[in-house]
């Protein structure tokens, strides 16, 4: 099991996906538009092979 969550400066939740192959394409969900240069936080949930849940959470900066 894996849950990936984007989230932008403020909080607001603008991508997600339970689909370990899917990324994020650095744009909005249901938007066409790419979105700024800025700092986006993520977080990363899965479960281990023990069937353990773990989250990782972090930061990064989108260059276009």
């Amino acid at each position: 099991s894996y849950e990936l969550y984007i989230y932008d400066i403020w909080g607001e939740l603008i991508f997600q996906t339970s689909d370990i192959r899917e990324g994020w394409n650095g744009k909005r969900d249901n938007d066409l538009g790419i979105t700024r240069t800025t700092t986006y936080y993520y977080k990363v949930k899965f479960k281990s092979l023990l069937n353990k849940w773990h989250e990782k959470t972090g930061s990064f900066v989108l260059l276009k």
